[in-house]
């Protein structure tokens, strides 16, 4: 059956752009009324933004709202708004009631939820807290052939979460955005996407213009990055890490796609010869950016296609390292031990 021009497929897609615009109109107007109610503004805030990410990311992640994130050598996050998480193959080192504490080996996405007023040092060192945790290698699982340890797995030697900042402060729309610019700026190296509110400056506007007065507005932090070059920031720490190369050629699969960019091979490059090698060419020859992703004027929409390319390079959480988590309870045990031994010393001297 074939759809005309104006038929069904186009209809569904302009149906998609249109709900998209009215749900950025209805959340910033929802949090802008119930911030003038103190006392419910963070925990309102906070679901509301965890109900929409809950509406876009896949159902294999989980998402919590106010968690502590550990790793294996007793380091900790400050408290974490959204923690977008894969429990399938990590547990919970301790979860109670409300209270967890999540392994970073598991967490692919950390949110932090503000309102108009935020504290610059406060942002800054909340994304160092998560930077300082560093996920084990030390990981131990049954392949088809044999058992696997994290160390083998060259693809994925330190993964890191993806930072997003969403917040009530506004800019208007003037001076070419010059605030915005400058606080995205201050803080590209510390969040990967930033939220703001995005207000127009009703003056510019014609007295038929349908557009709305309030949006969220996203700022994506180096959108001329490549793909591979994110792929190594989120699976290896660094986008310039360097990794051994697996050339393949699918030159001839994309060459028609239109969608996808390849650059020039590069000498030396050969088609697969083994299952041993660990990693493909296409990560330094990808060209496709998440720029590519943005749909202009419709903020949200383009939030979606980006992180989700963005959890597509990450894809599966790091192997959980039980002994490393093992060693550090021991360690401490051994540190609350001394402890008492310490006092009961000091108790016996004082008899």
């Amino acid at each position: 059956m074939t759809t005309k021009p104006n038929g069904n497929k186009i209809k569904a897609y302009q149906a998609i752009l249109q709900n998209y615009k009215y749900m950025n109109y209805m959340m910033v107007n929802q949090l802008e009324f119930i911030s003038s109610h103190d006392g419910l503004t963070g925990n309102y805030r906070e679901r509301m933004w965890l109900s929409y990410f809950r509406s876009i990311i896949p159902q294999k992640y989980s998402l919590a709202q106010g968690v502590i994130i550990i790793d294996s050598k007793g380091k900790q996050s400050r408290e974490v708004d959204i923690a977008v998480f894969d429990e399938q193959y990590t547990p919970y080192v301790f979860q109670y009631d409300s209270i967890k504490y999540i392994p970073i080996e598991a967490v692919a996405v950390v949110i932090s939820c503000k309102s108009k007023k935020v504290s610059e040092s406060n942002l800054k060192k909340w994304s160092e807290s998560i930077n300082r945790l560093r996920p084990s290698r030390a990981g131990i699982t049954r392949t088809i052939t044999d058992l696997n340890i994290g160390y083998q797995n060259k693809t994925q030697t330190r993964t890191r979460p993806i930072k997003i900042l969403a917040t009530l402060k506004e800019y208007i729309d003037k001076i070419n955005n010059r605030y915005c610019i400058d606080f995205c700026e201050k803080y590209k190296d510390h969040y990967d996407f930033i939220i703001l509110e995005h207000k127009l400056d009703q003056k510019k506007l014609a007295d038929n213009s349908e557009e709305i007065l309030r949006k969220f507005d996203v700022r994506l932090n180096y959108p001329e990055w490549t793909l591979g070059e994110w792929y190594r920031k989120l699976n290896h720490g660094d986008k310039d890490f360097d990794i051994s190369k697996l050339p393949i050629d699918l030159d001839k699969e994309i060459k028609e796609d239109g969608v996808l960019r390849l650059a020039p091979k590069k000498d030396g490059d050969h088609p697969i010869k083994n299952h041993g090698n660990t990693e493909s060419s296409i990560a330094s020859r990808l060209e496709n950016t998440l720029g590519d992703l943005r749909i202009d004027g419709f903020p949200l929409l383009t939030l979606n296609l980006q992180l989700n390319q963005l959890l597509m390079l990450i894809n599966n959480p790091m192997l959980f390292p039980h002994y490393a988590y093992a060693a550090e309870f021991k360690k401490q045990v051994n540190n609350m031990n001394g402890d008492k031994n310490k006092k009961s010393e000091k108790d016996g001297a004082e008899v």
